[in-house]
């Protein structure tokens, strides 16, 4: 794998508040997506490609650059002077990306706002093809930029509005569904995916061949900001859902995917999750059926909700 960033012009930026500039320019970085990206991201995620070649080469899992694109702010942000939580994710996948690709990544800091005394900001990236500049994904994440008291970590309320939250309802007395389809029932259950994560996972995931030491790398760092232990990344259990999501969608995950995600509560070295969806909703959308699935991740041992959100794709009309 190679990565080539960017040198920002600049020394590295703490992230705090009043350091945020809207409109800046994150990046570009271009990562070659190989073999070793695709078997590393299957060690961190353990979302294993999918058996899919085509004239055009092997598809690629479908999360492999969302790690990457968080990153990019860290081309103009110090990493060893970020100290926050990843707060809510919104994916959109638009093509595969396949091996032997090169790609560009690319990112805008949006927004940045205060709220109960913390500061936010908010970024949106894309990742294209250097040469044909075939879009692949979009990604908008929210991130808190303190950590904050550590007794309060997990007081989030959930993904969506007052009128709808995730019911975080899985019902035993219904079939398990596989695979998505235009008559799939509102309702119905998908598979539930199972993983238990490592500090090695978290380390590799959290750029620790860069040296970063931060509070998912080093445990003096998360030590300094009041934490006992690391802590793994959010955006890991993103990778759980959008394994989840390409196992019940197959490629049109990877065409017109789509996950609103946001973190609820931290999980940690040694911790097992289980993923969590049911089928809530059936739509008629250009070029064949729009099905969404409500997901969510709970702590194996207690049942305490991690994340929740939705996902959704296109079931093309000629899906049988």
């Amino acid at each position: 794998m190679t990565t080539t960033p960017v040198q920002a012009d600049a020394p590295l930026k703490a992230v705090l508040f009043e350091n945020i500039e809207v409109g800046e320019q994150l990046g570009p970085i271009e990562i070659d997506v190989d073999e070793f990206l695709m078997r590393q991201h299957e060690f961190t995620v353990e979302e294993r490609p999918p058996a899919t070649t085509d004239d055009d080469g092997q598809i690629a899992q479908a999360s492999i650059l969302l790690g990457e694109l968080l990153r990019l702010l860290n081309t103009r942000y110090d990493p060893h002077q970020d100290v926050g939580l990843h707060q809510r994710e919104q994916v959109w996948f638009d093509s595969p990306v396949r091996a032997g690709e090169r790609v560009r990544l690319t990112g805008t800091m949006v927004e940045k706002y205060e709220r109960r005394d913390r500061g936010y900001f908010v970024i949106e990236a894309e990742a294209r093809v250097v040469g044909s500049n075939r879009l692949i994904c979009r990604h908008r994440p929210i991130e808190a930029i303190l950590i904050g008291d550590p007794e309060k970590l997990g007081g989030g309320r959930g993904s969506g509005t007052a009128e709808r939250r995730v019911e975080g309802h899985y019902p035993l007395d219904v079939p398990v569904v596989d695979t998505a389809s235009a008559d799939v029932a509102v309702g119905s259950p998908v598979p539930v995916l199972e993983r238990t994560v490592h500090q090695s996972q978290i380390s590799v995931y959290s750029n620790v061949s860069a040296f970063w030491r931060t509070t998912h790398t080093d445990v003096h760092a998360a030590r300094a900001a009041r934490l006992d232990s690391t802590i793994a990344q959010g955006l890991m259990e993103a990778c759980y859902i959008s394994d989840l999501a390409s196992r019940f969608f197959g490629m049109a995950w990877h065409t017109t995917g789509h996950m609103d995600l946001a973190f609820l509560a931290p999980y940690y070295p040694g911790d097992s999750v289980k993923v969590f969806a049911v089928v809530s909703g059936v739509e008629a959308a250009a070029g064949g059926t729009r099905v969404e699935l409500e997901v969510w991740v709970e702590d194996a041992e207690t049942g305490r909700k991690l994340t929740v959100g939705w996902v959704d794709a296109v079931v093309p009309e000629d899906a049988s």
